[in-house]
């Protein structure tokens, strides 16, 4: 984004955003919804991707942004991004991760239940050693 003097942020080639684990889909909605305020002069629409392990977490995102007005290019189930790197290697503006932190026993880290959303592993860093 560049600075200007409206309160609305100035998009400069923004094409793709990558939501990790994204859970209800709140924060790819919340910037899907304001670059849609800056796109009047926009010839390459942005396209937003997210995914999370976890399948009804996937279908809240789909409700979430169905009920803010925001297309999703695509919405999968898979661990990080291991189902689109070969797509969208090298094609990211904007990746958002927000690993869950909270300490917990390891085998909690990738489960199936709830817990997964917040197990962050022995040092509660299990999801940013992954992804780095």
């Amino acid at each position: 984004f560049e600075e200007s003097s409206s309160s609305t942020p100035k998009r400069n080639n923004l094409e793709t955003t990558l939501e990790l684990g994204c859970g209800t889909g709140a924060a790819t909605i919340f910037i899907a919804n304001t670059l849609k305020d800056s796109e009047e002069h926009v010839t390459v629409p942005c396209r937003h991707f997210v995914t999370d392990i976890n399948e009804r977490a996937i279908e809240v995102a789909l409700g979430t942004a169905a009920e803010n007005g925001v297309e999703l290019e695509e919405a999968i189930q898979c661990d990080l991004a291991s189902k689109l790197l070969p797509r969208l290697a090298g094609q990211v503006d904007v990746l958002i991760f927000n690993p869950p932190y909270v300490v917990t026993p390891d085998d909690e880290v990738g489960s199936n239940g709830i817990e997964a959303a917040w197990a962050g592993g022995l040092h509660g860093r299990r999801g940013w050693i992954v992804l780095c």
